[in-house]
């Protein structure tokens, strides 16, 4: 492990430790001021023995809401001392991409047709910048990259094709239907966006005729091959209606009070067909990030969203440097990823 990783591990720790024990110490603190004003109380009502009263009018500390007010806490501190590089840093920027952020989130923007977009796997401990410069050490004309799929320590919860092939990474798709991001390859080789669901796994999913049994927000010719997808998130948004109860009640996303309100990893898509890579920090719900689509102008043309794995994943990176930096100064993405590209040849 690199120095600095080690340091910034141990920081994170210390961090937690305090804002525990700091926690814990107010709770406590409430309780017995409760206590003493309730004993108080009894006491002038009527006499009773003053230990029997103290032990039974003495609340218990509520630990479920504590470990999220602790977490929550936690989430605001490093947002703050996250310092987002500005927008005229990055330089010029390639034809079709353009940063978009505003009040609580950042991310990009791409132009179908004028850049492409492939999954991406590995199978190290790495995270998300340090694949992003070996691509590039590689030749690869990648300009940014962006955290993908949910995953386990065996492999990614969800299905992913790169390059028209399956990795050799494990993949654990649900047996519910679940949402994806992909590309498909057409006339001239060019590439086409898709956003969908299914249930269907990689291999089944490369198999032309499994086409009908997938939900598509476009019309997909069935001559055209699948060339890169990743799967596994839920939905938030469809035909420009917040439909994110679905990913609770029907794709059975279960998340914990706690991370209700982490960072989100979010891939949308207006009518141009374009796609947005968007990440919401931390205190965003799912219900308050389809609001933020549906109200704020700079995403009036979205029509559907999706999200993929967030919380301290949540990550974007752009022509070598953070766009969006790691949450507890560690990059976590890991084992999959959405790389954006320039292509060889621009129809």
């Amino acid at each position: 492990m690199k120095k600095n990783s080690f340091l910034s591990i141990f920081y994170y720790i210390f961090i937690m430790m305090f804002f525990s024990n700091a926690l814990i110490a107010e709770e406590q603190k409430k309780n017995e001021d409760k206590a003493k004003s309730d004993l108080k109380s009894t006491q002038t009502l009527e006499k009773k023995d003053a230990s029997t009263t103290e032990e039974s009018e003495i609340a218990k500390p509520d630990f479920k809401n504590l470990k999220v007010e602790l977490k929550s806490g936690v989430r605001r501190l490093f947002e703050n001392m996250n310092k987002n590089i500005p927008a005229k840093d990055f330089g010029t920027l390639p034809e079709g991409l353009s940063i978009v952020e505003g009040n609580g989130f950042r991310g990009i923007k791409i132009t179908q047709g004028l850049l492409e977009f492939r999954a991406y796997t590995w199978l190290d401990n790495t995270g998300l910048l340090e694949n992003y410069n070996r691509c590039l050490e590689d030749g690869d004309s990648i300009v940014a990259a962006i955290n993908g799929s949910f995953y386990s320590e065996r492999g990614v919860l969800g299905q992913v094709i790169q390059d028209g092939q399956i990795p050799r990474l494990k993949q654990i798709p649900g047996r519910l239907s679940r949402c994806f991001v992909c590309a498909y390859r057409g006339a001239k080789n060019a590439q086409f966006w898709y956003l969908g669901e299914t249930s269907l796994s990689s291999m089944e999913l490369m198999t032309p005729h499994n086409k009908e049994m997938v939900w598509f927000n476009g019309a997909a010719d069935s001559n055209i091959r699948c060339d890169n997808l990743i799967g596994g998130g839920g939905w938030i948004l469809r035909n420009r209606k917040d439909v994110h109860w679905e990913a609770v009640e029907r794709q059975f996303f279960r998340f914990r009070r706690e991370d209700q309100t982490s960072r989100k990893t979010v891939v949308a898509q207006d009518s141009d067909r374009n796609l947005y890579f968007i990440v919401f920090e931390a205190g965003f719900t799912l219900h308050q990030v389809a609001r933020e689509f549906v109200k704020n102008d700079i995403f009036k043309g979205i029509q559907d969203a999706i999200f993929l794995d967030g919380g301290s994943s949540s990550c974007i990176v752009l022509k070598g440097k953070y766009l969006v930096a790691p949450l507890y100064m560690v990059d976590k993405a890991r084992f999959s990823c959405i790389q954006i590209l320039k292509p060889t040849l621009i129809w």
